[in-house]
């Protein structure tokens, strides 16, 4: 905070108005304003140049973090095929279903529908009998997920429905099971058992002669 004093020379008398105090001369009050300016300004030039000034560079800024991505397979090399595999037969792991999860198994079902033509169902030399087949095909996989024992479960059945002759409908299905038991780290135990309804077909060299409908058996 400045002061601001006025000094009067001897000899000399300061004109006193009518209740304003004393009244210095024009060029006594420029100059005190003058200098009181300065002073106000020299100190506020002082204040932000000392808050202002910046002793060290400022450092550059940090680039902006790129976006996270889902990785990627390692290209492997093309996979081989087999002699005589079809593109129906070959394996698509890719495309493999996932399957359903219930507790520790996940449950893989699939169904087929086929449609076939038989010029001779009966696989006589003389006076052939056609028919038309429908395959229905329906199966499923529960595979076990457990930490080192495992417990699976598999099934599937085959119909055959013939349009104009239904006795010679079959009925084909297979039910197995299998099964490893952890004994030790480089040891387990192994079983598996498998129970089937079959039929032998016409044609077959097991087939009986002269028979009306097709034999079926169990296994």
């Amino acid at each position: 905070m400045a002061a601001i004093v006025a000094r009067v020379k001897p000899g000399t008398r300061a004109e006193v108005a009518p209740n304003r105090g004393a009244r210095l001369e024009p060029s006594a009050v420029t100059r005190s304003y003058c200098l009181a300016a300065f002073c106000l300004l020299t100190i506020s030039l002082l204040a932000s140049g000392a808050s202002a000034q910046i002793t060290q560079p400022l450092m550059p800024l940090l680039p902006n973090p790129s976006l996270i991505t889902a990785p990627t397979a390692p290209a492997g090399a093309p996979r081989q095929t087999a002699p005589g595999e079809t593109v129906v037969s070959r394996a698509r792991p890719e495309y493999d279903p996932t399957g359903l999860r219930f507790g520790d198994f996940f449950w893989y079902p699939r169904a087929e529908i086929d449609e076939g033509y038989n010029s001779n169902i009966f696989a006589t030399t003389t006076g052939p009998t056609y028919d038309l087949i429908t395959n229905v095909l329906p199966s499923f996989d529960l595979l076990s997920i457990f930490p080192r024992s495992s417990l699976n479960l598999h099934a599937n059945a085959w119909q055959q429905i013939y349009a104009d002759h239904p006795a010679q409908n079959t009925q084909d299905g297979t039910i197995a099971v299998d099964g490893t038991l952890a004994v030790s780290g480089g040891s387990s135990l192994f079983g598996n058992a498998q129970v089937a309804h079959q039929h032998i077909s016409y044609g077959s060299p097991n087939s009986p002669g002269n028979i009306a409908q097709p034999v079926t058996y169990w296994s």
